[in-house]
């Protein structure tokens, strides 16, 4: 693009001012007059007024003046621009831009005084405002007109002799009846943040790597990152005074206001609506930043980022976001950005839309797409024993962990009902139930209706962060009935988000609103606890495994070393001398393969030898080495061993009365026999 300087000056001789311009008059009169004996095209004209103007600025030289600009001075829009077509409603291009710019800087014939059209936001598009400042300009100019044409045109199109009447003007000398004033800043003059020095300069603009193409926002986000332009000041410190965007699609559509900060400090805003967004096409919106707070200065040989922000609209057109997303094309436009050099002279860049341009995925918002859900925890504790102190108490003990999972919104959890226990014969219903948190916290307490199981924990405000996992707890306490009727009775509980039309859990979203209950999903479900006044809790801490070849003489044979702690809760524990572990062969972990594995040996540590059995004292825990072989004895294949029964007893004299069969975690590893 041509980027014209033009400069005047006053001074030289003491001569009349008025005699210079009758001077001036004369020669252009006379210089005009060879062309009138043939027919002219605008052509021609335009031609014929570029030649004149050299020669009067020359000849206003020799008499003592200064070269002078045009009158009224080109705007910036119109730098390299001569209007060379027929312009009317609809159309778009530079030269409209140039044409609005140029009426805007007459009063009488202003498309606006604000927003899209007005001084420092003019359009690509032709419309029904530049139309109206045409018909102004046509009536202001209607002789001129005639004279090129032949007949009155105050149509608001600007025809042939519209153009020759535009070009005249943006072309046309100045007639000063005194010497003028430099319209450029004097030099050592401080302007936007630069002294005026003399010195042009030049812009480069690229895309800034951050933010990424492609940014994802969503419905109610509040200034969103969406691009970063770097600008580079050469030769010349710079300051950059406006900001044209573009868009692909209307804006307001998908973002209610656009930012531009530098770091954390705002520079300007706009918000978007009609009138601050102008239509180009149906496929180009513009939108103008052009009143900074703080000037952009980009120092001589820097560069310097700045961002553009958006908020996005709330409440988005479902018919606009296909399949709950859509892209924004945003860019900085052609010559869209403006900046002033230290000769108080215009720069503009970039050369093309594509310089500068990011996509925004824009989507609904966290809340429409938020879910929940949870599952059992890997730490829920394992089917066992749970033995009473010697009061026959059970306090605040671990019987369910259970995971819950936020997506795409934070959630806050008020309220989880229907934490079910199980009823019946056999079956256990706590006296208290608690919830904790993963820090160990507790957040609710609840009392179980003895009858149905059920109880409910109310008024928690739990926030679970959008994306992440957070662990919860359900504890109990209860204490045994004194005769024994509660020995090897069973606590179970489970709890559950909904059961397809109640919500269990009630969650509320970010925006205020409660989640559905088609966005809850998910269960969890404690294993079987065995309630005891005093007893063993089984704890099967690691087993290694191995295999003995087939041979000529034998089969394959697998071997496992089983290590278990056993701690005597609410009493002394006694385990028979032998034959207290049962280890079964599994194929292929088909339990109706399981066969009896005889070759059972165990060592024992801290636990005392008794006549009849091993005696581990009450609160200490003894530990166990139990070491199984199996040669196989029926069809090839994979097996484990697993220890499926493990008796024990309250006396040295009947150290095998009781029984505990639940051990589906004690297993081996895999072999392969044959």
């Amino acid at each position: 693009m041509l980027f014209t300087n033009y400069r005047s000056a006053g001074g030289g001789r003491k001569k009349s001012m008025n005699q210079k311009i009758k001077a001036m008059i004369f020669i252009a009169i006379a210089l005009a007059f060879p062309f009138a004996g043939r027919a002219q095209t605008s052509a021609d004209i335009l031609a014929q007024i570029r030649a004149l103007q050299a020669q009067l600025n020359a000849l206003i030289a020799q008499l003592g003046g200064a070269a002078t600009a045009p009158a009224p001075a080109a705007p910036p829009a119109c730098g390299g621009i001569l209007f060379s077509r027929n312009l009317t409603l609809g159309m778009t291009g530079n030269d409209v831009r140039c044409l609005q710019a140029f009426l805007n800087q007459s009063a009488d014939t202003i498309l606006a005084v604000a927003g899209a059209g007005s001084p420092g936001a003019e359009t690509f598009y032709f419309g029904p405002l530049t139309r109206a400042a045409v018909i102004r300009f046509q009536s202001k100019y209607l002789s001129s007109i005639i004279t090129l044409s032949g007949f009155s045109d105050v149509s608001g199109v600007v025809g042939t002799a519209t153009r020759a009447q535009l070009n005249n003007l943006l072309l046309a000398p100045a007639i000063p009846t005194a010497p003028t004033t430099p319209t450029t800043p004097g030099t050592g003059s401080t302007v936007g943040g630069i002294v005026i020095n003399g010195r042009e300069g030049a812009l480069t603009v690229s895309v800034n790597p951050t933010p990424i193409n492609g940014t994802r926002v969503y419905e109610g986000n509040s200034k969103v990152a969406v691009m970063g332009i770097q600008l580079r000041a050469t030769n010349s410190d710079l300051s950059v005074q406006r900001l044209a965007l573009g868009f692909n699609e209307r804006p307001q559509n998908y973002f209610s206001a656009v930012y531009i900060y530098e770091g954390n400090t705002l520079i300007d805003s706009v918000n978007l609506n009609d009138s601050t967004v102008s239509r180009v096409t149906s496929s180009r919106y513009v939108v103008y930043l052009t009143d900074f707070n703080n000037p952009v200065v980009v120092r001589e040989g820097t560069t310097r980022t700045i961002t553009v922000r958006v908020d996005v609209q709330s409440g988005i057109s479902s018919g606009l976001l296909t399949d709950s997303s859509t892209n924004v094309n945003l860019f900085a436009i052609a010559n869209g950005i403006r900046a002033m050099d230290q000769a108080g002279l215009n720069i503009f860049a970039p050369g093309n839309d594509n310089v500068v341009a990011r996509t925004v995925n824009v989507n609904r918002s966290l809340s429409a797409s938020a879910t929940l859900t949870i599952g059992n925890d890997p730490n829920t504790p394992a089917v066992g024993n749970l033995v009473a102190d010697s009061s026959n108490m059970i306090s605040e003990t671990t019987i369910l962990v259970f995971d819950v999972n936020a997506r795409n919104d934070n959630l806050l959890i008020g309220d989880i009902n229907n934490v079910r226990f199980a009823t019946g014969t056999g079956f256990l219903v706590p006296q208290t139930v608690y919830l904790f948190d993963d820090n160990g916290a507790l957040i609710a307490s609840a009392t179980p209706n003895q009858q149905t199981g059920i109880a409910n924990f109310n008024n928690m405000n739990v926030e679970i962060g959008a994306g992440t996992t957070r662990k919860f707890m359900i504890k109990i306490d209860d204490t045994l009935a004194s005769d024994g009727s509660d020995n090897g009775k069973t606590y179970r509980v489970s709890l559950q988000t909904d059961d397809g039309s109640t919500a269990y859990f009630v969650v509320e979203r970010s925006n205020g609103s409660l989640l559905p209950v088609g966005d809850m999903s998910g269960s969890a479900q404690s294993f079987d606890q065995f309630a005891l006044q005093s007893g063993p809790v089984f704890n099967f801490m690691n087993v290694s495994t191995s295999q003995i070849p087939r041979s000529s003489f034998a089969p394959s044979t697998i071997s496992a070393a089983f290590t278990i702690q056993v701690t005597a809760r609410g009493g002394d524990v006694y385990m028979p001398l032998t034959g207290a572990f049962r280890v079964a062969a599994v194929r292929n972990n088909d339990p109706d393969t399981a066969a009896a594995v005889s070759s059972v040996v165990y060592q024992i540590a801290n636990a005392a030898r008794q006549t009849n059995s091993y005696r581990i004292s009450q609160n200490t825990t003894a530990t166990f080495t139990v070491n199984a072989s199996w040669p196989l004895a029926g069809a090839s294949g994979a097996y484990n061993l697993q220890i499926d029964r493990i008796d024990w007893g309250l006396s040295d004299a009947s150290p095998a009365t009781q029984a505990a069969t639940y051990m589906d975690n004690f297993v081996s590893g895999f072999e392969f026999l044959q």
